[in-house]
């Protein structure tokens, strides 16, 4: 499924993907105005993380209420257990996911990620599930200027043609 909402700068496909283990710094943040500087700190760690599969960058988000997001930012690792005890770990859960791939710069994710949730998806009639999502940022991203595009994948539930399958 392919789609764009609203515009050519953000556009949907649907994807299964099985486990990934992401390694890197995890906070706490009460708003996303203090975010940058968690990516500045882990920027020494791009391309030097123990066992980095790829050279895409993560950041992953877990939403509370009562805490506001915990935000790690990361790489994914072949085996999380050769890690340094001062990176922080976790796994993304496999499973079917929205994938919206954005044309925007960075300074506007805030407001893609408020297209997604006001208007692509609704339109797209695709349940999320409350759990992490995560932004990826793929090797031509450049964190210098902000511009090479990103994406931003939410799990879905498992309809039931898929689970039946």
């Amino acid at each position: 499924m392919d789609a764009h909402f609203p515009s050519r700068e953000l556009t949907l496909r649907v994807e299964r993907i099985g486990a990934r283990h992401i390694a890197g710094i995890s906070r706490q943040h009460t708003d996303n105005r203090s975010m940058p500087a968690q990516w500045a700190d882990f920027s020494p760690w791009l391309g030097n993380v123990p066992g980095q599969r790829g050279a895409d960058a993560y950041g992953v988000l877990n939403t509370s209420p009562d805490a506001g997001v915990l935000y790690l930012t990361g790489v994914e690792v072949a085996d999380p257990d050769k890690l340094p005890d001062t990176l922080d770990r976790l796994v993304i859960a496999p499973g079917r996911y929205a994938v919206f791939e954005c044309a925007l710069p960075l300074s506007e994710i805030g407001h893609a990620w408020q297209m997604i949730w006001s208007e692509a998806l609704p339109k797209s009639q695709l349940t999320p599930v409350a759990a992490p999502c995560f932004e990826r940022y793929p090797p031509k991203f450049d964190p210098a200027t902000g511009l090479g595009g990103f994406e931003i994948w939410l799990p879905l539930e498992i309809d039931s043609a898929t689970a039946a399958s």
